[in-house]
């Protein structure tokens, strides 16, 4: 799977479906996560964060978010929907800080390819550089 510092990379910005890196964490997380930090924090700032455990789940939540769009569904990404990355963000904003702490190393796993019973199955990086990406086939007439 990508990892934070491919998806932070302009030179992978193109693999960005559905949210952009200016799309609020509010938008993409919901209400939950706006109480948490606020209305105005970026995608990209999230990429970004550290400092206390609740940066470190959203920086890992926002790369399994991004996963989660980018790879299809049912596919072999740990959680198979955007919808399960937001229940589970949401879930450890809800809950005691050691389910903080455990779904920020769940999602850390799933975003450095583990995948499977244990993190057993390693996942292969499926990004390639915008400028290196073949084009979309023209359109047939």
């Amino acid at each position: 799977m990508s990892s934070i510092r491919q998806w932070a990379s302009p030179e992978h910005r193109c693999h960005w479906k559905v949210v952009t890196p200016n799309t609020t964490v509010a938008m993409a997380f919901g209400p939950l996560a706006a109480q948490r930090y606020g209305s105005e924090l970026t995608l990209r700032d999230a990429l970004e964060g550290r400092g206390d455990m609740y940066r470190t789940l959203l920086r890992e939540a926002t790369a399994a978010l991004l996963n989660a769009y980018y790879n299809a569904p049912g596919g072999p990404f740990l959680y198979p929907t955007t919808a399960s990355v937001i229940d589970h963000m949401n879930g450890a904003l809800l809950s005691s800080t050691q389910r903080v702490l455990i779904e920020g190393a769940r999602f850390r796993r799933a975003n450095a390819g583990g995948g499977g019973p244990a993190g057993r199955t390693r996942l292969p990086c499926v990004l390639t550089p915008c400028c290196c990406a073949a084009p979309p086939p023209a359109p047939r007439s």
